[in-house]
C-alpha cells in the first residue's frame, strides 16, 4: 500500500512565520506529493534488470574501457541496476524520467529494504542541511546516470553549453566513425537485449502459442529533446555501387524519373492511383536480377537487369544474350545512361551486402496485391501500438516532456525505459482480459462504436465501406444541413 510521506511523524517540519501552511519539506519539493514505493514493486523490477543480463553488458564495456584496476578512488554510491531499476519503477507511475525525480525518490520514497535491494549504503550520521543533502543526491543520480551514457555514446561531447564555429569544427574533426558505429551498435543491443526480457516474461504458453513468426516493424517519428526532428523529403536516395534505392528495392541508375517518382507524384496528387500502380508495375523491370542466393552472412552478387538469359529491359551499354528471348522489354534512352560508369556498367555483378541494402528492404513492393494483403493486418496492430505509446494519458512518448536529456544516448535510454513499461503494461492487460474472459463465459459484449465518418463515408485508408452513404441521405432529405462543395 502507498503511504504519503509527509503524513509520516517527524518528516515533516513547519515555519509558519516564513511559508505560512507549506512545510519545508513541500517547498524543497515545490509542492509535489511523493509516496513511498512498495519493497515487492521494487523487488520484481531489480529482478528483471537483473535477469535482463544488461548489468553483465554494461560490466562488460566497462572492463573494455578502464583495463587498469585501481583501488583509489571514493566508493559509487549509486550502482547502474538501481539507476536502470529506479527510472523503470518511476515510469510505471507516469512520471517524468528526471535525474531530479530520481534523486528524490533515492533518497525519501524507498523503504530500508527497498533500499538495501538497490545496495544502497547505510546512512552515517547527518551532517548536512536538508537543501545540501538533496543537492547531493541529485549530484549522485546524475553522475550514475551518465556513467552508463559513456558506455554506449557514439556522439561523445560537451553538451551543457553551446560552442562556437571553430569548437564544432574541432569536434567534427576528431569525429571517430569506428568508434560511432561500435558504440551504436551497443547502444542497440542494451534495448534489444530489455526487449527480449519483457518478451521472456509472457507465460510460456504465450510465447509458443504460434509456429509462425508474425511480426509488424514499422517507424514512428517521436519529438527529440533537440528541434532536428525526422522530415520526409525523399523517397529515394543513390546506395551501393550507384544503385538506386527505391521504397526497398535496388533499381537500375538509368531508371527513368517518372517511374522513379512515382511515390512522389502520387502523394503531391499529380497522378492517381491506378496511373501510380502502372508506373510501379513498369518500374519493376528495372530492378536489379540476383546472379546467386545469399551466403550465410547475407552477401549476394547482384547484376543489372538488362544482364543474363532472362532480362527484363535492353541498355545501350550492354548487348543482350544470345539465349535471350526475342520479347518487347522497356529500352533505356541513351540520354539516362549514367555520365561516369560506376563498376556495377562495367563489370557482371557487384557484391551486396546486408548492410548495403537492410535499411531499405522491405518483403513486398510497396502497393503490390502482396502488400495490401499483408499491410492491413500489419498496419492495424503496429498503429494500435503507436497510438498506445503516444497516448497523451499514458507513455507521452511523442513528446519529449517526459525524458528532457541532452544527447541521442540519453534520450535513447529513456525510450528504452518507457517501452520496458509500456510492454509490461500491454501484456499484464492481456493476461487480465485474458482472466475477466474466463470469469464471465456468457458476457454478450457490445457492438464497437463507429464512428460517424466510417458511417457515411467510404475511406480507403482505413479499408472501411460506409454502412449508410452520406449520398443516399442527402438524396432522402435526411441531412440536418447541406452538403458543403
Amino acid at each position: 500500500m502507498a503511504t504519503d510521506i509527509d503524513s509520516v511523524d517527524g518528516v515533516d517540519e513547519y515555519d509558519s512565520a516564513r511559508f505560512g501552511g507549506f512545510s519545508l519539506l513541500a517547498v524543497d519539493r515545490a509542492g509535489s506529493v511523493d509516496l513511498m514505493f512498495e519493497d515487492n514493486q521494487v523487488k520484481a523490477t531489480t529482478d528483471r534488470v537483473k535477469k535482463s543480463e544488461v548489468l553483465e553488458m554494461l560490466a562488460k564495456w566497462h572492463a573494455g574501457d578502464h583495463p587498469d584496476y585501481s583501488q583509489g578512488g571514493r566508493p559509487r554510491i549509486i550502482a547502474a541496476h538501481a539507476v536502470l531499476a529506479g527510472l523503470v519503477v518511476l515510469g510505471q507511475e507516469f512520471s517524468p524520467l528526471f535525474m531530479r525525480g530520481l534523486s528524490i525518490a533515492f533518497q525519501t520514497r524507498l523503504s530500508p529494504a527497498a533500499r538495501s535491494m538497490l545496495e544502497f549504503p547505510e546512512s552515517g550520521s547527518d551532517r548536512l542541511g536538508a537543501r545540501k543533502k538533496c543537492q547531493r543526491w541529485e549530484k549522485n543520480t546524475n553522475n550514475a546516470f551518465h556513467r552508463i551514457v559513456g558506455l554506449m555514446d557514439p556522439y561523445p561531447t560537451e553538451r551543457h553549453k553551446a560552442l562556437t564555429c571553430t569548437q564544432a569544427s574541432e569536434v567534427l574533426s576528431a569525429h571517430d566513425e569506428d568508434h560511432e558505429r561500435a558504440m551504436k551498435l551497443g547502444l542497440d543491443e542494451f534495448t534489444n537485449t530489455f526487449m527480449l526480457m519483457i518478451y521472456n516474461e509472457q507465460p510460456r504458453r504465450l510465447r509458443g502459442a504460434s509456429k509462425k513468426i508474425d511480426v509488424s516493424i514499422d517507424q514512428s517519428s517521436i519529438a527529440p529533446p533537440n528541434k532536428k526532428n525526422y522530415s520526409k523529403k525523399t523517397l529515394g536516395e543513390r546506395g551501393h555501387a550507384a544503385a538506386q534505392y527505391i521504397e526497398g528495392g535496388v533499381y537500375y541508375p538509368a531508371t527513368p524519373t517518372p517511374l522513379k517518382d512515382a511515390t512522389k507524384d502520387k502523394h503531391r496528387r499529380l497522378i492517381d492511383v491506378k496511373t501510380y500502380l502502372a508506373r510501379v508495375k513498369e518500374r519493376s523491370a528495372f530492378e536489379r536480377h540476383a546472379k546467386e542466393r545469399p551466403d550465410a552472412s547475407g552477401k549476394q552478387p547482384l547484376r543489372w537487369p538488362e544482364l543474363g538469359d532472362s532480362p527484363t529491359i535492353t541498355c545501350p551499354l550492354r548487348e543482350l544474350s544470345k539465349k535471350a528471348s526475342s520479347q518487347e522489354r522497356p529500352d533505356v534512352e541513351q540520354n539516362d545512361t549514367p555520365e561516369f560508369l560506376d563498376r556495377i556498367c562495367q563489370k557482371h555483378s557487384v557484391l551486396f551486402t546486408t548492410e548495403d541494402t537492410l535499411r531499405q528492404k522491405q518483403a513486398f513492393p510497396f502497393m503490390s496485391p502482396e502488400w495490401d494483403e499483408f499491410h492491413n493486418h500489419a498496419r492495424q496492430s503496429i498503429e494500435s501500438l503507436h497510438s498506445g505509446f503516444k497516448d497523451d494519458g499514458k507513455e507521452v512518448g511523442a513528446s519529449s516532456g517526459r525524458r528532457r536529456v541532452r544527447g541521442f544516448t540519453a534520450g535513447q535510454i529513456l525510450v528504452t525505459i518507457m517501452l520496458i513499461n509500456f510492454n509490461l503494461r500491454t501484456i499484464a492487460k492481456f493476461l487480465r482480459d485474458e482472466v475477466e474472459a474466463e470469469s464471465e463465459p456468457d458476457r454478450v459484449r457490445a457492438d464497437p462504436i463507429i464512428r460517424r465518418r466510417d458511417q457515411v463515408w467510404e475511406n480507403p485508408y482505413t479499408k472501411t465501406t460506409a454502412r449508410d452513404s452520406i449520398l443516399d441521405i442527402a438524396a432522402r432529405g435526411e441531412l440536418e444541413s447541406p452538403l458543403r462543395t
